[in-house]
C-alpha cells in the first residue's frame, strides 16, 4: 500500500483556494491594524478607562475590546490551523486523486 500524496489540479477548487487566500490576507491585515492602535492608545486607555471609577459604559467598553482579542485571536489560530489542512499553499487539494473522464 502506497502512502504518495495525490495532487488534483481541478479547476472546481479554485474559488476555494482564492477564498482562502483572501481570508489569509485579511486575517493578518487586521491583526496588524489591531496591534498597531493598542500602541498607539494605550497610555490614553489606561488613563482614561482603567483609572476611572468603573460603570456602565467601562464594563461595555471593556468587553468590545476583549471581543475583539477573542475574535483576533481565534481567526489567527483558525488560519493557522487551516494552513495544515489539506490545503496546501501551492494552489492545490492534496490527498483528492484527479480521474481523467
Amino acid at each position: 500500500m502506497s502512502h504518495m500524496t495525490q495532487i488534483s489540479d481541478d479547476p472546481r477548487w479554485w474559488p476555494l483556494i482564492d477564498f482562502a487566500f483572501d481570508y489569509s490576507y485579511h486575517v493578518v491585515a487586521s491583526s496588524v491594524m489591531m496591534v498597531y492602535d493598542w500602541a498607539l492608545i494605550s497610555g490614553q486607555e489606561f488613563e482614561l478607562v482603567w483609572s476611572r471609577r468603573w460603570s456602565l459604559i467601562t464594563v461595555l467598553y471593556l468587553s468590545l475590546r476583549c471581543l475583539g482579542v477573542l475574535y483576533c485571536g481565534t481567526s489567527i489560530l483558525c488560519m493557522v490551523s487551516h494552513t495544515l489542512c489539506p490545503l496546501s499553499l501551492t494552489g492545490k487539494l492534496q490527498g483528492v486523486s484527479h480521474q481523467s473522464p
